[in-house]
């Protein structure tokens, strides 16, 4: 399934984005939305991770491939409540050594602001 019900809200010029699942498989519509998103209005974004109960390998390339993304357009991502087992397989994964992570969402927020 290429679904992942997802949120976005802007905030202060930064595009928050709440995907409420798990990341796995092939997302290339919900990819496309987002990066759509983003190309017609460059901006930082923050990914908030507090609804994803899974990812697998396949997903966190997805989140690696928006973070390439945003850095073209000279922009940042920044990763908001991750689940314990979500941080786990991120940190494994090597995501959080490229692609900063905050305990919340208002510190993401603020990563990108100030």
């Amino acid at each position: 399934m290429d679904f992942l019900e997802t949120e976005f809200v802007e905030q202060g010029g930064i595009l928050l984005i709440r995907p409420n699942g798990s990341i796995e498989g092939y997302l290339s519509d919900w990819l496309d939305d987002v990066e759509q998103r983003v190309d017609t209005q460059p901006r930082n974004v923050v990914l908030n991770l507090s609804n994803v109960d899974f990812i697998s390998s396949r997903g966190m390339g997805i989140i690696f491939h928006l973070h390439k993304k945003l850095n073209s357009l000279g922009c940042k991502l920044h990763m908001a409540e991750l689940q314990e087992n979500v941080a786990e397989a991120m940190d494994i994964g090597g995501i959080t050594d490229v692609i900063e992570a905050f305990d919340t969402e208002e510190q993401a927020l603020q990563g990108l602001t100030g």
